[in-house]
């Protein structure tokens, strides 16, 4: 199931790659997205960015409004895989939309070595946190990174500000169509940390997201908040019944190609889950796994 913010960051990205890397002080003016698919491990990283020049390089991006304790795994697994594509060096780097996706394995450094020997890994990647983000920045930076002010280091009681500064620079810099975009985006961030109603009103009256298909679409659906506040509370409340069990059948069938056939026990343990974010961890985590049993450490 795709959330709305997870298509809004990726599409963000898309329309100018270098605005998101300048966050981190990379200046990149001539930076292009490239294949971000990674299916030799059944995985997808979610924006792969290719820097040229003389010396040509790989960004990685990655998005979180939730907390993964085995990111930093995550992160040497996608780094090593795209170094190995391309020949060339990568930097990995994550951006936190809220503060609950924050926590230890988000300290930018993953370590691990074998006792008793010299045998050690040690990977560092950059993490973003846009809550500490200073909204100045963000309001002279990049048009398509702008979205993030409203969630940025800012008070509730200068947002009304922010969104004009915002309105001058979109009327100013993008076409009808990719303001529509724009303003799609700035309301699905605001709802990672926002009331909707609050949200409605603070975007009342912009036209170019009023007439966006996407915002429409979300409206109908209830994705806006149905998705998005189900996901803070760890488990998605539009998600339905069916598609859990699709998910589960999934990961039994994939498990049995990796080590055959589930005992009884083991079955129910999957039918138990709820969770369609532990499923699909699971599912990443297969081909790295021994037995049915690593799976549910």
């Amino acid at each position: 199931m795709s959330i709305p913010y997870d298509i809004t960051t990726k599409q963000l990205v898309e329309n100018r790659p270098g605005d998101w890397l300048a966050l981190v002080g990379l200046y990149a003016p001539d930076a292009e997205i490239i294949d971000a698919d990674l299916s030799s491990l059944t995985a997808e990283a979610d924006k792969v960015i290719r820097v040229p020049g003389n010396h040509p390089w790989i960004a990685h991006l990655e998005f979180q409004t939730s907390y993964d304790g085995l990111f930093g795994q995550r992160m040497l697994r996608y780094n090593a895989l795209l170094h190995h594509r391309h020949c060339v060096p990568v930097a990995s780097i994550v951006y936190l939309l809220r503060r609950e996706a924050d926590g230890p394995a988000m300290s930018g450094n993953y370590r691990y070595s074998v006792p008793d020997t010299r045998t050690n890994t040690e990977f560092n990647f950059h993490v973003v946190r846009i809550w500490e983000k200073s909204v100045e920045e963000l309001l002279h930076g990049g048009i398509w990174a702008l979205p993030l002010a409203p969630i940025s280091c800012v008070i509730k009681e200068d947002l009304p500000s922010i969104i004009e500064q915002m309105k001058s620079r979109a009327s100013s810099e993008l076409s009808s169509e990719q303001e529509g975009i724009f303003w799609t985006a700035t309301y699905i961030m605001l709802g990672l940390k926002y009331p909707n109603n609050f949200s409605d009103k603070l975007l009342e009256g912009i036209r170019a997201m009023e007439d966006s298909v996407t915002y429409q679409s979300i409206l109908a659906k209830g994705e806006a908040r149905g998705e998005l506040r189900g996901e803070l509370r760890g488990e998605i409340r539009g998600e339905k019944k069916g598609e859990l069990i699709a998910a589960r059948e999934i990961l039994l069938e994939l498990g049995n190609l990796r080590f055959g056939a589930p005992d009884i026990k083991t079955k129910r343990a999957v039918e138990h889950i709820q969770s369609m974010e532990r499923l699909k961890q699971m599912a990443k985590q297969i081909l790295n796994a021994g037995s049915w049993e690593d799976l549910f450490v």
